[in-house]
């Protein structure tokens, strides 16, 4: 458990984002499972993950939400500079639209009826 100001952070959020044609979302979506998925899976501290695709446009936008115990652990998967985004080439070819950084959020609440 970290500080941040007066909060109680439990976790940091690790948020990336990309705008992708719908033909684009199901392959980026399949690699990303059978690629960045395990890594993560295998680096100590990671929590969990949470993609959300935009409904009903083209092209969707796509906003990836990592979970991690912390700075060490999320440096793990992402090296040194933090706000720097894990691009694998495969997925700048897919998605030519994304960001090339992330955004870092503390989380002080995650509730879930499941």
């Amino acid at each position: 458990t970290q500080r941040s100001d007066c909060i109680v952070a439990e976790n940091i959020v690790r948020r990336w984002e990309a705008r992708a044609p719908n033909s684009a979302v199901e392959e980026w979506l399949n690699g990303f499972r059978k690629i960045v998925l395990p890594i993560m899976q295998s680096t100590e501290g990671f929590v969990g993950v949470s993609i959300h695709v935009s409904r009903g446009e083209d092209p969707r936008h796509i906003a990836v939400f990592t979970t991690w115990e912390g700075e060490d652990a999320l440096m793990q998967f992402a090296g040194p500079d933090l706000d720097v985004a894990v691009m694998p080439d495969w997925v700048a070819a897919i998605i030519p639209d994304h960001d090339t950084h992330a955004t870092h959020y503390d989380e002080v609440l995650s509730e879930s009826n499941q």
